[in-house]
């Protein structure tokens, strides 16, 4: 091919090119225009002849300048009317479609009042609460006042000025929109409130301990301290009436004072009453973490000023273990005990009618027709069990003892007291038929002792009243089918605790569950509660061959000929 052939191929490349360039820029520039909500159709125009003159110059023909403008034109009109149907169709469905609420919980009045007595008192952090200005006027400024100033012991006390600020703009057009009724209602609400919480503060005071407002840092919650999961009674008036509940002075015991074993008894607020009860005559306590030992060991010494320090006995010991009340029996702490219970046969060198040696960890339990176990123990076992799978296997562990008389029931019928979680409750008092809460335990425990439940849940809030710390926390609990004793298992999915209660185990004179009988008892319920699906024959078929032929045994006629009983 000859130069001028090559050059007249190059210069033809390179003007098919620059005519592709060209169009590439229109058709960028008219998509631009079209899909731009904001500009109007004239500036679209003007962008289309700036370029659509570039191209023409880069050998567009001028019909086709025209014609993109004139369909640019009608592009840019319908894209108008389009985004304007659009943003009618918007501004409809916005006005029609209402904003979904949040969907939370409501709140009873018991945790409201719980949570506004531990933001202003109870050291949890203050959510300003507004008032109006008349409200503020209308605020107690003498009884009120007084009480809210100033308390005995330097307790900690609301004062008016710290909790009750200066109004704000807000404040001041609210009041003028309430009526005087309105005004005066809130007040007196603000006075009962106040009021409310002074005679709780007030209930809250103890010679032996620091005020109130100091228990967070004298008595911190966690592992670091060993107090994780646990918590003490700290309201006197709560405190009797458990003591109430628990009826010391009965018929039964013949005026017989009583010694009290507590178990977890925190710094000594409840053994502080329980000693000012004319019917306790000594309480051992059972504690093992420093803060707490603390606290009962200032109670001895506020004791021994009145000269009745031996009224207090107190063991560095975990009522978890089994070998604490071994430790304790050996101290001789329970000698002041000797003499009053009363064996039925020999148990001591031969010697007929001997009687309990609150001192010997070896004695060999009799059964339940002796006489030590006709009427109660002048010993008393009370416990706050923690929030936490050990409570629920100290309660279980102690109850299954009643059957063969192990542990403390070799010294006689102790009866029991405990402050525990409704859960626990609920499965020692669910009756036959209810699939939530029935299980191995509820039915072992109505085999061998009568239970009495003393304060509910409700009787029992709002927490911080009654209890510190002034929230409950929550540790593993033992599941449902009471299979699984382990330490620190599964939580169970079944349980759930929303509050506590006071209640008393009274072992059974006669007790359904024999001493020979109780291992074989706990294996046929365990594997009973645990196919509860299945019936009970088919689960009889599962625990032993051919168990499921005891059924044809149970029959009116077979204790009517006296083959069962």
């Amino acid at each position: 091919m000859s130069s001028a052939a090559v050059t007249l191929a190059g210069r033809g490349s390179a003007r098919s090119i620059s005519t592709l360039l060209g169009g590439a820029r229109h058709a960028l520039s008219v998509h631009r225009t079209v899909t731009s909500p904001s500009s109007s159709s004239s500036s679209r125009v003007s962008v289309v002849s700036s370029t659509s003159f570039a191209g023409s110059s880069s050998g567009q023909p001028r019909g086709f300048v025209s014609s993109c403008i004139h369909c640019e034109q009608t592009a840019g009109s319908d894209a108008a009317k389009e985004s304007a149907s659009t943003a009618t169709t918007t501004e409809a469905e916005e006005s029609e479609v209402k904003p979904k609420r949040k969907n939370t919980k409501r709140r009873t009045k018991a945790q409201i009042e719980a949570d506004r007595l531990e933001r202003v008192n109870l050291g949890l952090p203050r959510i300003r609460k507004r008032r109006s200005k008349t409200a503020l006027v209308n605020a107690p400024t003498d009884a009120g006042t007084e009480g809210a100033s100033g308390s005995a012991s330097g307790s900690s006390t609301l004062t008016p000025a710290e909790d009750l600020s200066e109004p704000t703009a807000a404040d001041k057009r609210r009041a003028s929109k309430m009526t005087n009724e309105e005004l005066e209602k809130e007040a007196e609400e603000q006075r009962a409130e106040i009021a409310s919480i002074q005679e709780v503060l007030g209930h809250m005071e103890y010679e032996h301990l620091p005020p109130r407002s100091e228990w967070k840092k004298a008595f911190p919650v966690g592992k670091a301290y060993s107090t994780s999961f646990r918590y003490f009674t700290s309201n006197k008036a709560t405190i009797a009436d458990m003591l109430e509940a628990l009826d010391l002075g009965s018929t039964e015991r013949n005026g017989e004072k009583v010694t009290v074993l507590e178990g977890y008894p925190g710094p000594g607020t409840t053994a502080s009453q329980l000693l000012q009860s004319p019917h306790v005559e000594k309480v051992v306590a059972l504690e093992a973490t420093p803060r707490y030992l603390k606290g009962l060991e200032a109670l001895q010494q506020t004791l021994a000023k009145k000269g009745e320090a031996d009224r207090l006995d107190m063991m560095p010991l975990s009522a978890y273990l089994w070998d604490s009340y071994s430790a304790l029996i050996k101290s001789g702490k329970l000698q002041h005990l000797n003499g009053r219970v009363a064996f039925s046969d020999a148990h001591t060198e031969g010697e007929e009618g001997s009687t309990v040696d609150f001192t010997q960890d070896n004695i060999a339990p009799p059964d339940h027709t002796d006489a030590s176990w006709q009427k109660l123990s002048p010993l008393l076992f009370f416990a706050q069990l923690p929030n936490t799978v050990y409570g629920e296997q100290l309660f279980a562990q102690t109850v299954t003892s009643i059957a063969n008389r192990g542990w403390l029931f070799r010294y006689g019928r102790v009866q029991l007291a405990f402050v525990c979680g409704e859960a626990l409750a609920k499965r020692c008092l669910a009756q036959p038929g209810d699939k939530s809460s029935r299980g191995k335990l509820g039915t072992t425990v109505q085999c061998l002792a009568d239970v009495a439940v003393h304060k509910y849940p409700e009787d029992l809030q709002p927490h911080g009243h009654h209890f510190f710390p002034s929230t409950i926390s929550i540790g593993p609990r033992v599941p449902l089918s009471g299979s699984s004793l382990i330490p620190n298992s599964n939580p169970s999915t079944g349980l759930t605790r929303t509050g506590l209660v006071m209640m008393t185990v009274t072992p059974k004179q006669t007790p359904l569950i024999k001493a020979r009988e109780i291992e074989a008892f706990e294996f046929i319920t365990r594997n009973l509660f645990i196919l509860r699906a299945k019936t009970v024959g088919e689960a009889l078929t599962h625990v032993a061959p051919g168990g499921q032929n005891i059924l044809n045994m149970m029959t009116k006629k077979q204790v009517k000929e006296g083959i069962i009983a």
